[in-house]
């Protein structure tokens, strides 16, 4: 598969990397019969501090999802046990992450945290030159980003 890229810039320097993305009840085209569920718009936080990416309890509300298990999360503070969910994600440059593993939890700012499940699937850069944030992605891995200099 040729690498899908896509680049969000922000006129200022920015501390959280937020996107758009969209999400629907899990769908395998491979093998689940009829429609794809429809997507809907939700808020991304990039977040390579989280090992897993977790839904908002208020967007497994909104999707009515069933969980398909639980699993133990560590945030700040302490260890908990959260339910598990599967969903497609549609990435802002239109790929989809068909029945991915998410976990849920309270998520005041967010829809959806983006962790290191997803974050490793793709080749990622952050650069703030002239105190103006750019946040580059794609998807599959293809190139070794180095930025020492030689």
């Amino acid at each position: 598969m040729k690498p899908i890229p896509f680049t969000i810039c922000w006129d200022k320097y920015v501390s959280a990397i937020t996107t758009h993305g969209s999400v629907s009840q899990p769908f395998s085209p491979k093998f689940d019969t009829g429609n794809h569920p429809t997507f809907h718009e939700v808020s991304l936080l990039w977040d390579t501090g989280a090992v897993k990416t977790m839904i908002s309890k208020r967007l497994v509300k909104q999707l009515g999802l069933i969980p398909i298990g639980m699993a133990h999360s560590f945030n700040t503070r302490e260890m908990v046990e959260v339910e598990k969910f599967r969903v497609n994600l549609l990435l802002p440059n239109k790929i989809e992450l068909t029945e991915l593993e998410t976990i849920c939890d309270e998520l005041p700012d967010t829809d959806i945290l983006v962790g290191m499940d997803v974050i490793n699937l793709c080749d990622v850069a952050i650069t703030h030159k002239s105190g103006k944030t750019k946040f580059s992605f794609q998807i599959p891995s293809s190139a070794d980003l180095d930025f020492e200099i030689v």
